[in-house]
């Protein structure tokens, strides 16, 4: 069968009148996004250089030297020792793309220049997420602040801890991979939007080899596809970056450790404080898990009998989701439907259990930081939930696309569109941002 099916555009989204009420709205969300731009400056400017974690620096620099290991003698903490040799644990992907800096420069570019590039690049790629639900700009904003400065994701992206970084990397491939599957879902003539669809998947498993799973949901969304049409190209288009990126992860884990799945942590030199377990995934470590990811709250700031300022503090081992993203409230309250739904709740099942049964909670943190791995799926889910229709295809749905048919609208009529986020995800996605800001303040305030 030809592939002659109609182009897909995006509906042009209502235009948004600049009454009051939208002024108020831009002045917020620029005041967030500047108040995030000065505590870049203020993190950058405050704290020592000599405490700043260089892991991916320092292992792009052993690279160009020739060597796989780092120096012992460098004084980075966390590091794997195997042989009598140190190695950088987890995956290599930030060395990969500081690699060309510092070979261009011919000089050591700190990685935390990286991590700010990396979260500008995920504030567009929630922005394009917001653009194919037919959001309007002011919408679209909304999204990328909620999630970057709403969420755990806000403690991450500003902390000079090197597995931080590994998370904002991982962040940016989980919502590319997210964006192509929403864009083919609007453009289905284009096979391929799953091969981009692949290469975030293969960039999140070569940050965190867990996220490799994210491939099991997006190859559903294709298997159980009603239509048949050019299925098999589809699963090509998505399995071969992420069979590369596969392949290169169990292969540097090989010539660091000699086995394909080890990425380090048996090796850990934290091991001589009592750090973590032989088995690092277990049952066991479910309840602990559960509990700092969902139940956790802030602490009580009280000193000589009196509860003072800033009177809540972070629990530093974790603190509940429904804390840091009080806009996952809503998935209480609306249920979104669907096949795209339940692919994303595929996708948050899957990347949850190793999360919930790791060994380590993850010290040093503001909210549950493992939950990045699933919670763009989350995020995906509410804005599911926001609106009834998906206005992003003006032109007949082609027999046989029944993801377009059961999760985006059709109409060609503008005025009947949905008008978007409402005031109550906004005024949750705000809670998420003063929540997270009051936190980190007060891990700071001491």
């Amino acid at each position: 069968m030809s592939d002659t099916s109609p182009s897909f555009t995006a509906a042009t989204p209502p235009r948004v009148l600049w009454t009051v009420s939208t002024f108020i709205q831009v002045a917020v969300l620029a005041g967030i996004t500047l108040g995030y731009l000065i505590a870049v400056v203020l993190f950058g400017s405050g704290v020592p250089h000599e405490i700043r974690e260089q892991h991916y620096t320092v292992q792009a620099t052993a690279w160009l030297s020739g060597r796989l290991d780092v120096p012992s003698n460098i004084g980075l903490p966390d590091l794997a020792v195997y042989l009598g040799k140190s190695f950088v644990m987890s995956g290599p992907l930030p060395s990969v793309l500081l690699l060309p800096f510092n070979w261009l420069s011919g000089k050591v570019l700190p990685q935390e220049w990286l991590g700010y590039l990396l979260t500008a690049v995920n504030f567009c790629l929630l922005w394009w997420i917001g653009f194919s639900f037919g959001f309007s700009w002011i919408d679209r904003w909304w999204v990328g602040c909620s999630y970057l400065f709403g969420s755990a994701y806000l403690y991450v992206s500003l902390a000079f801890i090197s597995p931080y970084l590994l998370q904002v990397l991982a962040t940016a491939g989980l919502l590319l991979a997210i964006s192509a599957a929403l864009e083919y879902q609007r453009h289905p003539a284009r096979r391929w939007w799953w091969g981009w669809c692949g290469v975030g998947v293969a960039i999140s498993g070569l940050c965190r080899f867990p996220l490799f799973l994210a491939a099991i949901p997006f190859s559903l969304m294709i298997i159980f596809s009603k239509s048949s049409i050019h299925r098999r190209r589809q699963l090509w288009w998505l399995f071969v970056p992420f069979l590369v990126g596969a392949v290169a992860a169990v292969l540097f884990n090989y010539l660091r450790f000699g086995a394909w799945l080890e990425a380090g942590y048996h090796y850990w030199n934290w091991q001589s404080r009592g750090g973590l377990p032989a088995h690092l995934f277990s049952l066991r470590n479910v309840p602990t898990n559960f509990y700092y990811a969902m139940l956790a709250l802030p602490e009580l700031v009280v000193r000589s009998g009196r509860w003072v300022f800033p009177y809540l503090k972070p629990d530093l081992w974790g603190t509940s989701l429904l804390v840091t993203s009080p806009v996952l409230f809503w998935l209480f309250f609306r249920r979104p439907q669907g096949r795209v739904a339940s692919v994303c709740w595929l996708a948050v099942l899957t990347l949850a259990i190793p999360v919930l049964t790791y060994a380590g909670i993850g010290a040093k943190q503001i909210g549950f930081r493992y939950a990045l791995d699933f919670l763009p799926f989350l995020y995906v889910l509410v804005l599911l939930g926001v609106k009834k229709t998906l206005p992003v295809a003006v032109n007949p749905v082609r027999k046989g696309d029944d993801f377009l048919r059961a999760n985006f609208s059709t109409t060609e009529n503008p005025k009947k569109q949905p008008s978007g986020l409402s005031n109550g995800v906004k005024a949750l996605m705000l809670l998420g941002v003063v929540s997270n800001g009051w936190l980190v303040f007060a891990a700071l305030h001491g």
